[in-house]
């Protein structure tokens, strides 16, 4: 038999959380319907209903890993954005431009891993980063 706890959640407390939750599975459930996870959601109901009907958590976790990074990027660039006070046209403007950024940087790592570019940090203006002379000393920790 399981211990009784001694520490109690009042009513209050518990209407919060279930609120919080609530509100939490609300907005799960909005990025599965604007992504459109119900077109091949295998819950009947959702695809009956063309938008997310079931339980929205567990349905963006199984779709969420499946969607292309830059869409993942334009979308937290565009949330980001507008959540920092830019309108939705300037929002839509900054993730277009981060999926840009972020192109041109996947394009240099793959020609650097390739060994077609070799130009120092300095020359495409980013600070040139030394490496370690040594391993970094670390604190000694008393053991007791």
């Amino acid at each position: 038999m399981p211990k009784k706890s001694h520490i109690r959640t009042s009513a209050e407390q518990r209407a919060w959380q279930k609120k919080a939750d609530e509100e939490y599975a609300a907005m799960k459930r909005w990025q599965c319907n604007i992504l459109s996870f119900w077109r091949v959601c295998q819950e009947r109901s959702c695809r009956r209903a063309r938008g997310c009907a079931g339980d929205s958590r567990a349905c963006f976790e199984r779709w969420w890993p499946i969607v292309p990074e830059e869409l993942k990027i334009w979308l937290r660039t565009a949330m980001t954005s507008q959540a920092k006070g830019l309108s939705p046209a300037d929002a839509v403007n900054a993730a277009n431009a981060e999926v840009v950024r972020c192109r041109e940087l996947d394009k240099h790592i793959h020609e650097l891993m390739a060994g077609t570019k070799t130009a120092p940090a300095a020359a495409r203006g980013a600070p040139e980063i030394a490496p370690p002379d040594s391993e970094p000393v670390l604190p000694r920790v008393r053991q007791v």
